[in-house]
């Protein structure tokens, strides 16, 4: 399935993120180093704690807040790399993109969203409802 963040502490994703996170770390805004896909602002991240700490002051600036992780034996362990693809009321494909931590924060419109995360063999999926100046947090969690 999906590589923890426990197996990737020194793989491309983490550099990747230290590269997106480091700046933010320090002046206390995530939002600043968002990215884009053309249609959604969106950040992803959060491997280590001090990024888990940015995500985590940084998602009451985005309306949808996304946090992936396993559960086994009565253990959370986190997930980097979930496919995501979250698509409006007619379908359209509003964000497609694979996260780089087991967070994902994204600037949608208020309304209604599918939220889909995880491989083709364990895809979930959740309805979203983004009422407007509101947060939403959706966790997806898989079993080991």
């Amino acid at each position: 399935m999906n590589t923890t963040i426990a197996d990737r502490n020194n793989g491309e994703a983490s550099r990747r993120i230290t590269a997106n996170l480091a700046q933010p770390a320090m002046n206390g805004s995530a939002a600043e180093n968002n990215q884009t896909d053309g249609r959604v602002d969106f950040l992803t991240g959060g491997i280590g704690l001090r990024h888990a700490i940015v995500m985590k002051q940084a998602m009451h600036r985005f309306p949808l807040s996304l946090e992936f992780h396993t559960k086994a034996n009565g253990k959370r362990r986190f997930l980097a790399g979930v496919p995501i693809s979250i698509r409006d009321t007619t379908g359209k494909v509003v964000l497609e993109t694979r996260s780089a931590g087991p967070f994902l924060l994204a600037r949608l419109k208020s309304g209604h969203y599918e939220v889909m995360a995880g491989p083709r063999n364990r895809m979930q999926r959740r309805h979203v409802y983004l009422p407007a100046h509101s947060n939403e947090r959706v966790v997806f969690e898989w079993g080991a």
